[in-house]
């Protein structure tokens, strides 16, 4: 069972002061609250607080600092970028708490973390596959040619790394392209075009599990198996409002998605969020904001018990999954 919940909240008296609370749901009141002198926000690690501006590093088990500055934190192993320009930076990986260094080598950014002990460093030049466990670059390859579309604003000409799925690295390309390569010398052993492959990236999910791509976006729910290389489910969802999926996460052995959207609105500004229900097709259950300009910036979080997401008032809104669906 889930008893404690960790949040933040910006302290309206001081410009920059932000209180960390923690809040058990059993006694239902404050059981610790800690303040900060500088804005801070919660790591993919659930265990530690980046610090701006400076990205210094707090465990919150241990509460002490971090020696090093790291600029992300996932699965206890940080980034930390050096000779930032404003526009390029070097990066390197460490893994916590003993601040030891991943890479011999400083890498040009950017660098960002895939599954597992895979990482990449995705540039203009090229795209490296990285396994952190060993230390080691896998293979580079040169960054793939494609035809951008209007209105394309990636950083490189890979729209987005899915995932690795049998030993297979799936990348999702700007032209409707999908490349798969062999995760062990980065050769292409696929070449797959389809008109949804143009989906928004963060209308896609790669479930590694499933051995699937869910696509949630407008009126669109399909499924693409990673296995027979095709669309096996396609569904018209109906719905007559405007309806645009701005960020999705689901769990392995979950047949709901959780999503944050954009609702009756023409700008990109997520507005409501909800639960989409993959058996039924249909959305089960959906909030939209509690307080004027309360958007949706980050995504919704899961777990067994709970579903909460974050507006931009800092509204922390918590919803047990037995009440909403």
């Amino acid at each position: 069972m889930i008893n404690h919940i960790l949040f933040y909240k910006e302290l309206s008296n001081y410009k920059q002061k932000k209180k960390l609370v923690e809040y058990d749901l059993i006694l239902n009141k404050v059981v610790q609250s800690l303040i900060f002198e500088i804005n801070f926000s919660f790591t993919e690690n659930s265990n530690y607080l980046l610090f701006d501006p400076n990205n210094s590093v707090y465990d919150i088990n241990n509460k002490t600092y971090i020696n090093k500055c790291f600029n992300s934190i996932i699965n206890n192993i940080g980034i930390i970028y050096k000779d930032w320009n404003g526009v390029n930076s070097l990066n390197n990986l460490f893994l916590l708490p003993e601040e030891k260094q991943i890479l011999s080598k400083w890498l040009p950014n950017r660098i960002f973390h895939i599954q597992d002990q895979y990482w990449c460093n995705d540039t203009d030049e090229d795209f490296k596959l990285i396994d952190a466990d060993r230390g080691e670059i896998l293979w580079t390859i040169l960054q793939p040619k494609v035809e951008k579309p209007y209105g394309y604003n990636g950083l490189t000409n890979i729209k987005k790394v899915l995932g690795i799925y049998k030993e297979n690295l799936w990348l999702q390309l700007p032209d409707s392209r999908f490349l798969v390569l062999d995760v062990h010398d980065g050769t292409i052993k696929h070449e797959l075009k389809h008109d949804y492959f143009i989906v928004h990236e963060k209308g896609t999910f790669f479930d590694r599990e499933e051995g699937i791509i869910q696509v949630l976006y407008y009126n669109l729910y399909a499924k693409y198996s990673l296995d027979f290389m095709e669309f096996v489910e396609e569904v018209d969802l109906g719905i007559p409002e405007i309806f645009q999926v701005t960020s999705m996460i689901s769990r392995p052995k979950d047949k709901y998605i959780y999503y944050t959207a954009k609702l009756n609105d023409v700008s990109m500004i997520s507005n409501a969020y909800g639960i989409f229900d993959t058996e039924k097709k249909e959305v089960v259950f959906q909030g939209e904001e509690i307080e004027v300009d309360g958007h949706f910036y980050k995504e919704p979080q899961i777990n067994d018990e709970l579903f909460t997401i974050l507006d931009s008032k800092g509204n922390l809104i918590i919803h047990r999954l037995e009440d909403i669906i």
